[in-house]
């Protein structure tokens, strides 16, 4: 009689990491958060007394852009995750920048049968703000965001079709 044998393997979990250096290269500390799910972050960008770090997690929609803000010695202010609730599709975070008025301008795309750029803008409490979507079923992604120094926000990416709106 033969046996079959079966091995399971718990798999790893990726958790979202932060690592502060001195000017000599120094560790200062390092932190990490853990939704439980996979959490990277790719995204950073600092303010006086803050620290904004981006990315996604794989939490509660298959999918969430994920937001930190993280003081200057690493403690958690607040984290917040956006995602598409129309589909409630999976979501990835490729972009972040600081307006003028702090508040933080994200980008990326989400798949809906294709994929879609979005643009989420939220305060610097947390708040969000405002949440655009553009492309069609053909995909669209957005990649990079910042503001011109007239306060226009502009969003790098690519789209397989120029049809797109935003909504």
């Amino acid at each position: 009689m033969k046996f079959l044998r079966i091995f399971l393997r718990k798999r790893r979990v990726k958790r979202a990491a932060l690592i502060q250096f001195d000017s000599d290269g120094e560790l200062e500390w390092q932190k990490t958060w853990d939704t439980g799910l996979d959490d990277e972050l790719w995204r950073l960008t600092s303010a006086s007394d803050f620290i904004y770090c981006a990315g996604s997690t794989q939490g509660y929609n298959d999918g969430d852009f994920l937001l930190l803000k993280i003081s200057n010695t690493g403690s958690l202010a607040w984290g917040r995750c956006w995602s598409n609730t129309d589909f409630g599709s999976d979501q990835e975070c490729r972009g972040l920048c600081l307006g003028s008025d702090s508040n933080i301008f994200l980008t990326g795309d989400f798949a809906t049968f294709g994929s879609r750029c979005a643009l989420v803008e939220f305060s610097s409490s947390g708040n969000l703000i405002s949440e655009r979507r553009w492309g069609d079923l053909f995909g669209a992604v957005g990649y990079g965001v910042t503001l011109s120094p007239d306060g226009y926000v502009l969003l790098a990416g690519s789209s397989a079709d120029n049809t797109g709106s935003w909504s």
